[in-house]
């Protein structure tokens, strides 16, 4: 859709995504907590844009 609103999304439900992907982690559950996690990180990108963490920007 040409021109449709993009909502962000809330902090909380970020921070909330990362911690039910330690808890999966924590209760024996390692593929659901790293799509958990992958799904909280792309968010995350999309809420804070710049360089992902660990990327060299040295080599830019």
């Amino acid at each position: 859709m040409a021109g449709a609103h993009r909502r962000q999304v809330p902090d909380d439900v970020i921070d909330a995504l990362y911690a039910q992907a330690g808890w999966l982690w924590d209760h024996g559950q390692p593929e659901a907590a790293d799509a958990t996690a992958e799904l909280a990180d792309v968010l995350d990108r999309k809420r804070r844009p710049g360089p992902a963490v660990g990327v060299d920007t040295d080599a830019w």
